[in-house]
């Protein structure tokens, strides 16, 4: 591990909690917790040395004596050392941040030994389970008065969904009663969220619903959870302000509820769907309009990333955040999208693709002849809000002050495989960034996107050359990389690099870049960011996906 790395500078996670009891507030210290078990449970190492060095700070706080005692387990398969003791220390965590008033640690230690029980044979999880249970939904929330269901505020809806997830793991440890208590949450929950008019948030709920209800076998709670999916689709369709938005919500919700919709349900969805389309290219409406979106639908994803961005306050957490944050597949479009989907009536009309500054970037003429070539309009869609999205995250932790150069500059010397002149020119267009010239930025990183990738590939043992019919050896392009190595390994990233720089049914960038096709107005500081952040993530994701 080298100097720059994000972990390399140790114990931010003690000095959070330092800091934290210094001023009596719990603040970021429960997100960075829950991260650091987590990645113990993946069995990541560059936690588990993060947790040799932690334990050197000799903390008083029974948090602290479980994490050694978590890594024992779950690297070394050590119960009697590792989970047998580590069960009672992560409640007596729980038991003293509930005396010291820090709700979100208790819950987080509560959960952790929860899924600490569930991986050990022969232990009780129900008890634990219930009391889990019992502090995310009071027994007299109701349905009929929103304002009754009580979700607590200092809970966001990840917490939440990693409970959901242990239950539907574990479905034969779990009583019939916490089964269905776990249904009564994610019902109230998505209710909740509807009701404040955050359809995404709902339906986030509501799949988490309907999975447990088919975990469970019931039928009809199955059935009422894609009935109520529908109807957040159509809220959704009803306050879009545009006809390609409700085209947009109308072919998601076919492609959710599309295994309990009878054939002619479908025809009907298709219909309107086709109708929507018809009237957006009759009132010119191409592409997406972001602001729109961004502000109205995607307030969930913009949630989800500042929540895990607190847990990076600090410069030196910013730097593992901007690190971690390309291992997130909620801000790549679905690949899904591509590999399961047949070409719908959206994909066989033209239409215009532009960037987040409604630049025209290609357009598709549509037809039914080379739809199969075409790229899904609803992959075509995700992609330009998630970029909509990602460049304002980003952008307003450069502007707070949250994201420094020297931030970048760790994530750069950190990417395995880069030669030094990758280094030198990725910290120039970092520099440039920062000097608000992004013309300079921008064309400096998407110049390396081909190089990152082959050097990045090449660390990890992957062959970047092929064999020619004339048996004579060639360097694979990137879209050879990408198709031959990454989409099978990657699917999230491999797509995605595809679509948006290398394919001309996509955006094309890196091609557009090299034969002079860009517009001046494209070099602003949200197509540079994220130039910038996606040869980053790149370079990171490889890593992750690829072994050590």
């Amino acid at each position: 591990m080298t100097d720059s790395d994000p972990y390399e500078r140790p114990d931010y996670l003690v000095q959070e909690f330092q800091e934290s009891k210094g001023t009596g507030d719990e603040d970021t210290f429960p997100y960075d917790l829950n991260i650091v078990i987590n990645g113990l449970a993946e069995q990541n190492q560059t936690m588990a040395e993060r947790v040799e060095k932690i334990k050197k700070a000799e903390i008083d706080h029974p948090v602290f004596e479980a994490l050694p005692k978590l890594k024992s387990w779950y690297i070394n398969d050590d119960f009697r050392g590792g989970a047998n003791p580590a069960k009672d220390d992560l409640e007596d965590a729980m038991n003293a941040f509930d005396k010291s008033g820090w709700s979100t640690s208790a819950y987080i230690c509560l959960l952790q030994k929860c899924k600490l029980l569930a991986d050990v044979p022969g232990q009780d999880l129900e008890s634990d389970l219930n009391r889990l249970l019992n502090l995310v939904l009071a027994h007299e929330s109701t349905l009929s008065h929103p304002e009754s269901i009580e979700i607590p505020n200092y809970l966001n809806s990840s917490h939440i969904y990693q409970l959901f997830d242990l239950i539907e793991d574990e479905m034969g440890q779990v009583s019939d009663e916490s089964k269905l208590h776990a249904l009564e949450l994610a019902s109230f929950g998505a209710f909740k969220f509807g009701h404040q008019g955050r359809y995404m948030v709902e339906r986030n709920w509501l799949e988490h619903y309907i999975n447990l209800a088919k975990t469970q076998n019931r039928d009809e709670d199955t059935l009422t959870g894609y009935d109520r999916l529908l109807e957040s689709y159509e809220s959704s369709v009803k306050e879009a302000d545009q006809y390609n938005l409700k085209a947009t919500f109308l072919h998601d919700a076919l492609l959710d509820a599309q295994e309990i919709l009878t054939t002619e349900e479908q025809k009907q969805l298709t219909g309107r769907i086709q109708a929507y389309e018809k009237e957006s290219v009759d009132a010119g409406e191409y592409g997406v309009h972001e602001e729109t979106i961004e502000r109205e639908q995607l307030q969930g994803l913009i949630d989800t990333f500042d929540d895990r961005f607190k847990t990076t306050r600090s410069r030196i957490s910013a730097q593992a955040a901007l690190w971690n944050s390309a291992t997130w597949n909620e801000f790549f479009p679905s690949p899904n999208h591509i590999t399961e989907s047949e070409p719908g009536i959206s994909d066989i009309l033209s239409r215009r693709i532009t960037d987040s500054e409604y630049n025209p970037i290609s357009k598709t003429e549509g037809g039914v002849e080379g739809i199969k070539d075409n790229v899904p309009f609803a992959y075509t869609a995700e992609l330009q809000l998630n970029d909509q999205l990602l460049s304002e995250c980003l952008r307003t932790r450069v502007d707070d002050g949250t994201l420094d150069t020297e931030d970048f500059y760790g994530v750069i010397q950190s990417i395995p495989g880069l030669s030094q002149d990758d280094i030198k020119f990725l910290e120039s267009a970092v520099d440039y960034y920062y000097e608000g010239k992004y013309d300079a930025s921008y064309h400096i990183a998407i110049t390396r996107f081909e190089g990152v990738t082959k050097r990045a590939l090449q660390s990890r043992g992957e062959v970047t050359n092929a064999l020619k019919p004339d048996d004579s050896i060639e360097q694979r392009g990137l879209e050879g990389l990408l198709d031959d190595i990454l989409i099978d390994r990657d699917p999230f990233l491999g797509y995605y690099i595809k679509y948006k720089y290398s394919n001309k049914q996509g955006q094309n960038l890196r091609n557009r870049s090299a034969h002079s096709q860009m517009f001046y107005a494209e070099m602003n500081p949200s197509n540079a960011i994220l130039v910038l952040y996606d040869v980053l993530r790149t370079g990171i994701r490889i890593k992750h996906s690829f072994g050590q």
